[in-house]
Parts: C-alpha cells; structure tokens; sequence
C-alpha cells in the first residue's frame, strides 16, 4: 500500500472519527492542480465525461513567487458516491493517472461530514 493509499484511508477514519455516516452517499470533492489552463481543461473534458462536476480556478503564487512562477490551474472535481475503502482507493488512482496524464498532480479528496442523524 503507497502513500497515496495511506492518506486515503486517513481521510476515512478522520470522517468516521467525526461521526460521518458512511454508508450514505456524501458529496465528494477531488483536488488536482495543473501548469497551464489548457492541460487542465484537458483534463476536465475526461473528468466530466464521468459525470463529475469540475471548477477550474487559476491560484496564483504568493507575492514573493511571482517573479520565478506561473500560477497554476486548480480543479475541484466533485461527484456523490458512498466513500467506500475500495471506490476511493480506485478513484484516486484514477484521478492520479488523470492528473499525470496532463502534466499535473492529483492532491487527494475530500468531504463533509454527514452525520447519522441526518
């Protein structure tokens, strides 16, 4: 099992932790961060042929980079599924590829808490 792996299950056990109901379908939200606006919306037209919403933002670097960096492109790809261990362990290998595919690096997942009671 890899980092990547880790960290996903992380984020699970920090969700139950706080009392998330995951059997239930949650909103769940992909970071990936691209060089240039043209590899991300590369990237997005195969995200969204998965039926994922994607928001693609320019971020620019801090006032004390600019003069050595380009901003870089983030998109959020957001998708409600049922956070079970096997679906995101293959979803972030997905967005992984995805992300390598267009120059870019997939940072991981996340979503809200959705209690029991709701």
């Amino acid at each position: 099992m890899g980092a990547r792996d880790e960290r996903d299950l992380a984020v699970l056990r920090k969700l139950k932790e706080l009392g998330s109901e995951l059997s239930k379908p949650h909103t769940v939200d992909f970071f990936l961060y691209f060089p240039s606006e043209k590899q991300a919306k590369s990237a997005v037209s195969e995200i969204e042929r998965e039926g994922y919403v994607v928001r693609v933002d320019p971020v620019s670097p801090p006032w004390w980079r600019r003069f050595f960096s380009k901003p870089v492109w983030a998109c959020c790809a957001s998708k409600s599924m049922v956070p079970e261990r096997e679906t995101i362990l293959e979803t972030s290998a997905w967005f992984d590829v995805i992300a390598k595919r267009f120059c870019g690096e997939y940072d991981g997942w996340g979503s809200e808490v959705l209690s029991t009671d709701t």
